[in-house]
């Protein structure tokens, strides 16, 4: 049915159309690698802003809890159920840093601010348990402890996103002026 110059037109094709699939896979390789080298490099700036803003919220979030009950805006009940949530979320939020941090996924420095988000987390779940303290026993060895932490988180945050201590020195004068 076909001849013969047919099937060897037809297996030059086919040899062809191999060679360009092969050549044309290769391409898509190496873009694909590029894209997942570049999708990895960027891992570390996506963690580092989501953290930042994730330990920002948080502290705003256990002040913003704080100054409602103190102003009653919640009852103790609700105030304390929220606070329970945010420290729930802090110690979770804690311990997938540290297993993100212990894996090899990240090279050293970046694991070093990883285990530093984990630490400032559980600082913030600290600060939660402190204010749920303070709200059954109100006492000023508990809001001193409450303001001390809520001052070493803040310089602690302050120094991932450069400011330091000066920054957050800086700060706490503009506030008093």
């Amino acid at each position: 049915m076909f001849t013969k110059a047919w099937r060897r037109w037809a297996a030059v094709v086919m040899v062809a159309g191999i060679c360009l699939a092969v050549v044309a896979s290769s391409g898509l390789r190496a873009e694909n690698e590029k894209e997942k080298e570049e999708e990895e490099a960027s891992m570390p700036g996506v963690i580092g802003g989501l953290g930042i803003a994730y330990l920002f919220e948080t502290q705003q979030s256990l002040g913003m809890l704080g100054d409602a009950k103190a102003k009653g805006v919640y009852d103790t009940e609700t105030a304390t159920s929220l606070v329970k949530q945010t420290i729930g979320l802090s110690a979770n939020v804690a311990k997938q840093l540290e297993a993100l941090a212990d894996s090899e996924k990240l090279e050293e420095a970046d694991a070093k601010v990883v285990r530093e988000f984990a630490a400032i987390s559980l600082m913030l779940k600290e600060q939660g348990e402190t204010l749920e303290k303070f709200w059954k026993k109100s006492d000023a060895k508990t809001a001193k402890h409450w303001d001390k932490l809520r001052e070493e988180t803040r310089k602690r945050i302050l120094a991932i996103v450069g400011g330091g201590e000066e920054k957050a020195d800086d700060d706490k004068t503009e506030k008093e002026e």
